[in-house]
């Protein structure tokens, strides 16, 4: 296990401890691997799911555990990512600097359209 996988460990539980406070009947997976319209094998580190009244949503999230500032391609390289798999309404770019967690960047779908 990487430093990489200990951090994704982390988020899992939070988005675990999440829904147990929330009440939600939540899907958390890590390592999700998943094919896009572009016929690649696409890999989200941690994909929350769930569904609230009536209406299924998906939770994007990619940890980066780097001392490096993230960099724009990295940032697009995931955005490439989810447009082409398609269906996660949310994704959240998380990088952990400093033993603490920094959120990179945030999108919705709505703002993607």
């Amino acid at each position: 296990m990487g430093k990489g996988d200990d951090f994704e460990k982390v988020v899992e539980n939070i988005y675990l401890l999440l829904s147990k406070k929330e009440r939600i009947n939540a899907e958390i997976r890590t390592k999700v691997k998943m094919v896009g319209d572009d016929g690649a094998t696409h890999e989200i580190d941690v994909l929350y799911s769930f569904e609230h009244f009536g209406i299924f949503y998906q939770v994007g999230i990619e940890c980066k555990n780097w001392r490096k500032k993230i960099n724009v391609s990295e940032l697009r390289n995931f955005d490439y990512k989810l447009k082409h798999i398609g269906g996660i309404m949310v994704y959240l770019f998380l990088q952990k600097v400093n033993f603490k967690m920094v959120l990179v960047r945030y999108q919705s779908i709505m703002e993607l359209n």
